[in-house]
């Protein structure tokens, strides 16, 4: 594979058609290596880092250790989507989803996002633990027609003009 810059990317595959060895323009070279339900088990970087993954019986990620040994942990519910990312810091996210499996909120260290939904299933709006807000329409076929981004309340606008005098 060749970038923009002109710049060399070579791949090898194994017998399922799987990258086994990356190498970079440099002549750097990353390896993976792969559990027997063929998810990345381990990848390991040109400087010889190595960043380990394991999963669950759905093939699911639920640990990720990086070359520092840090450890991500993650966790999911019966429909395999992401419920919690337990950070090596004591950092976590969580997600909440609605009877038929659409995102309704991810709170992390920071708050809650909140995320809703029309009847299609297309998210219409999205507002984050700060109250700002952003806002998606829609035409007849689902195609996103405008977003709009507010991020003050009509409470804040009002005390506006007090500012300028």
């Amino acid at each position: 594979m060749t970038d923009a810059e002109g710049y060399v990317t070579t791949f090898t595959y194994d017998a399922m058609d799987r990258v086994v060895t990356m190498t970079d323009a440099k002549g750097g070279v990353t390896r993976y290596t792969y559990t027997d339900h063929g998810e990345v088990a381990t990848k390991t970087d040109a400087e010889g880092y190595v960043t380990s993954y394991e999963y669950d019986g759905n093939g699911n990620l639920v640990s990720k250790t990086d070359p520092d040994g840090y450890t991500t942990e993650y966790t999911y519910n019966a429909l395999d989507l992401a419920t919690k990312i337990n950070y090596n810091d004591a950092k976590e996210v969580s997600y909440r989803y609605n009877k038929t499996g659409d995102l309704v909120s991810m709170t992390d260290w920071l708050g809650t996002t909140t995320f809703e939904l029309d009847l299609l299933h297309q998210m219409t709006a999205a507002t984050d633990h700060a109250g700002k807000r952003v806002e998606y329409t829609y035409d007849g076929v689902g195609n996103q027609t405008s977003i709009k981004m507010i991020w003050r309340s009509f409470a804040t606008l009002k005390k506006l003009p007090l500012l300028l005098y």
